[in-house]
């Protein structure tokens, strides 16, 4: 058996390979609307199979992690997909090594809610969009804990690893603060971004925002970020 980073990096391979996180990103790339002009940046790639997914639908995705390891696991899926139009880079979400204003499209999937300062990280994101780009955030929903997600399990009737790592998801995300819509829009907000639209899977347990950079919208009064809200509660096969 595989430990430490080596065994993490293995773990997150398989993870993305799970049902349900493969059906969580084909619903993502689905809303997105990619186009093929689009500069993308998957901050925090993992292993890299959505950064692949990405790149089979845009001009050109650079796939950024913290870990070295995690950087050359991505490295070995866009060669085992025979793409070329990907660069990576080690780095740290809340300080990008990457000028302002550099990408069409900013993913960030499972791991702001993990930073110590979230709006950091946040505004980190913000920053490296072009002023006609989107963000898009994917994290645990703050209804999501170790009960709603037995609860979920118990209804798919997820066993083994499905439901193992959902499990494991669900105990993470209770170690940590997770916000809620209107903790995004204001955290947004402050870093000079506005929260656009949002929706949610997996019954509420897992929440995705769209953010722009403010300096391209009006300000708009409050309750819009409610009129934004869209639930999607079962997935988009594409």
């Amino acid at each position: 058996m595989l430990t430490g980073e080596d065994g993490m990096v293995e773990f997150f391979d398989t993870l993305e390979q799970t049902d349900w996180n493969q059906s969580m990103q084909r619903t993502l790339i689905h809303w997105l609307g990619i186009q093929d002009t689009y500069h993308v940046l998957d901050a925090g790639c993992g292993a890299g199979r959505f950064a692949a997914h990405l790149a089979q639908r845009s001009e050109w995705v650079t796939a950024l992690d913290v870990s070295e390891k995690m950087v050359d696991r991505t490295r070995r899926s866009a060669t085992d997909f025979g793409l070329q139009n990907m660069s990576f880079a080690v780095g740290n979400l809340c300080s990008l090594p990457f000028p302002a204003a550099s990408f069409d499209l900013v993913t960030c999937l499972d791991v702001l809610f993990m930073c110590e300062e979230p709006q950091k990280g946040l505004q980190e994101l913000i920053r490296v969009l072009k002023p006609s780009g989107q963000l898009v955030v994917l994290n645990p929903s703050a209804l999501m804990n170790p009960w709603s997600a037995q609860k979920l399990v118990d209804e798919r009737k997820w066993k083994d690893f499905q439901r193992d790592s959902f499990l494991a998801w669900s105990t993470a995300a209770a170690k940590r603060r997770l916000y809620d819509v209107h903790d995004w829009a204001e955290m947004a907000h402050a870093c000079g971004g506005e929260l656009t639209d949002s929706l949610t899977l997996l019954e509420g347990l897992v929440a995705v925002y769209k953010f722009v950079r403010r300096d391209m919208r009006a300000e708009v009064p409050g309750d819009v970020v409610e009129q934004n809200l869209s639930t999607t509660e079962d997935f988009v096969e594409i």
